[in-house]
This record gives C-alpha cells, structure tokens and sequence, in this order.
C-alpha cells in the first residue's frame, strides 16, 4: 500500500508541475508580423468601435528588416438631406519603423519630431494580429484593441 500512495503522489507531482501551455508557441515573433495585415475592428475600454469603409482599406505592410508601409483612406463624410455620404479619399502611405521585444511592438515614425508608440501584441497567429495600447486623458484611462487580418 505504501508503495502505491508513492507512486500516486509521484504522478500527481508530475502532472502538476507540467503545464498545458509550456509546449504552445508564443506565435509572436518577427517572422509571423511579416506580411500585410489588413484592419477589421477596433474597440475603446471593451466597447467595439464602428468602422467605415474608409478604415477598413487601411492595410499595414511588415516587411523584413523593420520597415513598415501603412495605406491608407481618409473619410470625407458629408451630410445633405439627412444622407450621410462617406467618400474615401487616397490611397495614402505612410512609411515608419517597427521593433518586437517580447510581445511589444514598438513603432517610430516622425520627420522633424520622433515619435514613439509601443503596443503590446494580445494575438498573432497567421490570420489574425491583435494589439492594445492604453491613453490617458484629463485622468481618464482608455484601453484600445485594434484587430487585422493576414492578407
């Protein structure tokens, strides 16, 4: 009997120590970012954001070495007779530099001014690249998940 409660709790010790999630890739790494993501929802504080046509043309570009491309629209929005009309206006491209540590993605871009802007990585797999990043304003925190689609 005594050897049998050894072996029980010799397995049990086993099991515990052992982890579903120690043989699951990450998945985030520089050579799943590179490729074009296209953008197909956002969302503030958990609530989703509506997005125009405009927004989801927007398509960043990863490419090797760490240089990014983004494309993109803007909104015309005009209002007359109660019709609302959204006219898409570009494209448009902006070219910046991206960095990955870990699960932050680090973006600098700026011409007379560098700009620095990290989010942390929630996603990536090879369809879909979730990201956050939180703002505070006037003492009000704002949490915003932003999610692509692989191209």
């Amino acid at each position: 009997m005594k050897k049998l409660s050894l072996f029980v709790l010799l397995i049990a010790a086993i099991l515990a120590s052992c982890s579903s999630d120690d043989d699951a890739p990450s998945g985030i790494s520089e050579a799943n970012l590179i490729g074009e993501w296209k953008f197909t929802a956002a969302s503030e504080n958990g609530t989703p954001e509506t997005l125009d046509e405009c927004d989801l043309q927007d398509v960043y570009e990863f490419k090797a070495g760490g240089s990014l491309v983004n494309t993109f629209y803007n909104s015309n929005v005009t209002i007359a007779d109660g019709q609302t009309t959204i006219i898409c206006e570009g494209p448009n491209t902006d070219e910046f530099s991206w960095s990955l540590s870990g699960d932050q993605l680090t973006f600098t871009y700026g011409d007379a001014v560098t700009e620095i802007e990290t989010l942390t990585i929630v996603l990536l797999n090879s369809t879909t690249l979730t990201t956050e990043y939180t703002e505070e304003e006037n003492g009000e925190v704002y949490v915003y998940t932003e999610t692509y689609t692989k191209l």
